[in-house]
């Protein structure tokens, strides 16, 4: 294949040509600037401005040269623009890199001034916009897949394409005056702002460079381009260029002064049209900003214009509010994510027609937005207020529920992205709590935050060092008050801290997913445990564990248990398991279908907390539980007598008609275990019998009581459900 090629032979051209080869092809720096001025200017890809002088310039070529080395001169096109004492050679240079496949484009502009019979080189442009590097090799990498197709075919080169559509340039000699009026200009201009033909372009433009400037810009690049001349004879400044159909072209201008041998005062400018690149780099900068299916900003552009509002009003008071929608997931799950998208795109188009100012809207994920907006006039209960009207209006069967968290900002020093995170964490505290649905950021929180994080940092190495125990909380026939079982349960003894609550650690670790292998520990210790037991022929209870809500988005729960019971030869009706009415309502398709194979293959299901939920009666129609635990919180102040206590008579007796055992857990008195005995209640779990206690303690328990099976005695009405309609 051919080096390069010229399109002109006369002077300008052969000595163009004879620096692409010495610079590009042999890296001959000295030999490149054998035709170079005193005075000679030049402009880099990564110039921040014109280097002046055959010192300073050999110099940009080497970094230049660096940039690209080694490369092979795979196709050069110049072409050369003659004037009455001088001439311009424009063309682009196509490199090949020969340590990494790729291919580099530059288009490069030298400027020759006539000396007697000889010309001289004065002026030297390269350009390679690093900046958007990365959106060139996009388009070569695109136009070449398809031409690959065409191999065969008759069309011209790839790389002779890629120049012609994507390296638009043209050069232009002009007077220095309002209009700057063009005493010659290459025929690129025309083409590239889509003018049939020059004459054509004449009659229109009237050859006065301004006039081509989009109007509101014009006096802006005059005044730029006098204040750069003041102080050099370089200047560069960017603009749009209306063309021929009134389309926009973007155009760089890059230019130098010199001066003729009569004294007058000149300007050559190379335009460089970047309208591909911006409008790739506007496109890329809606991306990065935005989320994609609402139009809101994303959290990055978020923090950004919130900042920038906190810096131009120092004297404002702002907020941050953070929402999200209750139950979203199963929102999606029942209705379809397509019902979901619906949904945030509904309360997105509320911020977008929000007219607040100094306001800022984002999405950050999921059914999570946030909110900056200024403090005054009540803003935040109107906000509450109309989220609250527009949740309700959704027309769906299913009540659309928001809850909302809020940060005063009075720290202006802290990043915007630690202020979302305590307007996150007053929602989740609303979220925990339940009853508010708006919580305000307080200092007690950045104290949950910093133990949240010391929990974080010492979970791994806590497991593996075996700082998590099992515990076991027995369970009580409530008739007979002997032991009939445990449940298991996990304490943290920390070697500094000494025993953390699990109300600390467990909702860390169901957040950032250690829950999953916490529990795993836990159910093998039980099986573990279970084993040795069997072993010792004390022929033990069963003893149920906790299974949380994000184990069951593992799909390989069911094998993971049935893995550990093989494992211990254990017979599953002493791994009881325990699931949260919470977890059903997070995730029901997936619960009901685990749910169904592991009674399938002879596991006892608990449904922990059961109703503390929204539809605790309709999860049981769906949910095959085989038993019932309820929690002493049904009673008003531990009273028995008032609503709480009917309220639990009424669940004990539907149980009974269901053929469900029931556990009682949190009894502390003598009267509420004569109370539940009363209601016929079967099973009784709390302090007033025992607390959980170690393993070695519950292991004495065993030996002092006598051994039967839980949930199997042969007492009426208590033996778990075989169908739905017993």
């Amino acid at each position: 294949m051919r080096e390069h090629e010229a399109v002109n032979k006369s002077m300008g051209a052969a000595l163009a040509n004879e620096f692409v080869r010495k610079f590009y092809a042999e890296g001959n720096i000295a030999g490149a600037m054998e035709q170079a001025s005193e005075n000679i200017v030049a402009f880099g890809t990564q110039s921040m401005k014109y280097a002046v002088g055959k010192k300073e310039v050999q110099q940009c070529l080497q970094e230049e040269h660096a940039l690209v080395a080694p490369c092979r001169l795979f196709r050069s096109k110049l072409k050369e623009y003659p004037q009455e004492d001088m001439c311009a050679v424009m063309g682009s240079v196509i490199l090949r890199t020969t340590s990494e496949y790729s291919t580099i484009l530059h288009q490069i502009t030298l400027m020759y001034q006539k000396e007697k019979d000889d010309y001289r080189l004065t002026g030297i442009h390269l350009v390679r916009n690093l900046h958007h590097e990365g959106t060139y090799r996009m388009i070569c990498s695109n136009m070449l897949s398809g031409l690959m197709e065409k191999r065969h075919s008759h069309h011209k080169s790839p790389e002779s394409n890629i120049l012609s559509s994507h390296v638009h340039s043209a050069f232009v000699t002009f007077r220095m005056s309002d209009e700057r009026p063009m005493t010659f200009y290459s025929d690129e201009l025309w083409s590239m702002l889509g003018y049939i033909s020059g004459d054509k372009f004449i009659r229109e433009t009237g050859e006065k460079l301004t006039e081509l400037i989009v109007e509101d810009f014009r006096e802006d690049v005059l005044q730029s381009m006098r204040r750069q001349l003041t102080y050099k004879d370089v200047y560069q400044v960017e603009y749009p260029m209306r063309g021929a159909d009134g389309r926009t072209t973007w155009i760089v201008e890059c230019g130098r002064r010199f001066e003729r041998p009569d004294g007058r005062q000149m300007y050559n400018g190379i335009l460089l049209d970047i309208t591909p690149l911006k409008q790739a780099s506007e496109t890329l900068a809606y991306q990065v900003s935005y989320d994609e299916l609402t139009g809101l900003y994303n959290k990055t552009a978020f923090c950004q214009k919130a900042q920038e509002l906190l810096e131009t009003q120092p004297d404002r008071n702002f907020e941050i509010m953070c929402l999200d929608i209750e139950r979203f997931k199963v929102i999606n799950d029942l209705f379809g994510e397509e019902v979901g998208d619906r949904i945030l795109r509904y309360f997105a188009a509320f911020f977008r027609e929000m007219k607040l100012e100094s306001g800022v809207y984002a999405r950050i994920h999921s059914d999570r937005f946030i909110m900056f907006y200024p403090s005054e006039g009540r803003n935040r209960e109107r906000f509450i207020k109309s989220l609250k009207l527009l949740a309700s209006s959704f027309t769906l069967g299913y009540r659309v529920m928001l809850r909302f968290g809020v940060y005063v900002i009075d720290d202006r020093t802290i990043p915007v992205s630690t202020m979302c995170d305590r307007a996150t964490l007053a929602l989740m505290k609303a979220k925990r709590g339940g009853i508010r649905d708006c919580e305000e950021y307080d200092e007690t929180m950045r104290h949950y935050i910093m133990t949240e994080q010391s929990i974080v940092n010492d979970m791994m190495e806590a497991l593996q060092r075996g700082e998590f125990k099992v515990y076991m909380q027995p369970k009580y026939d409530a008739a007979t008050e002997r032991v009939v079982g445990a449940e298991a349960l996990v304490r943290w003894i920390h070697p500094v801290r000494g025993e953390i609550s699990p109300a600390e650690f467990i909702p860390v670790f169901e957040h950032n997913g250690f829950i999953l292998k916490l529990d795993q520990f836990v159910w093998e210790e039980t099986c573990r445990l279970l084993r040795k037991w069997i072993n010792e022929d004390r022929n033990p209870p069963p003893v149920s564990v906790n299974v949380s809500r994000v184990d069951f988005y593992s799909t390989q729960l069911v094998n993971i248990i049935e893995k550990l019971v093989q494992k211990y030869h254990l017979p599953r009706e002493l791994l009881e398991l325990e699931i949260t009415e919470s977890a059903y309502t997070d995730n029901p398709q997936q619960i009901v279908r685990v749910v169904k194979e592991l009674q399938q293959r002879g596991y006892k299901i608990l449904m922990d907390d059961f109703g503390s939920g929204y539809s605790s009666l309709n999860m049981l129609k769906a949910l095959p539980v085989d038993v019932l635990k309820l929690d002493l919180k049904f009673l008003d102040d531990k009273n028995e007598t008032g609503r709480g206590g009917n309220i639990l008579n009424s669940v004990v007796r539907m149980a009974k008609w269901m053929h469900l055992p029931v556990v009682v857990e949190g009894v502390e008195t003598r009267q509420q275990v004569d109370f539940l005995r009363t209601i016929g209640c079967d099973y009784i779990q709390g302090y007033y019998f025992s607390r959980p206690i170690p393993v070695e303690d519950y292991e004495h328990l065993l030996a002092r009581a006598p051994s039967f099976r839980f949930l199997e005695r042969n007492r009426s009405g208590l033996t778990p459900r075989t169908s739905r309609s017993s």
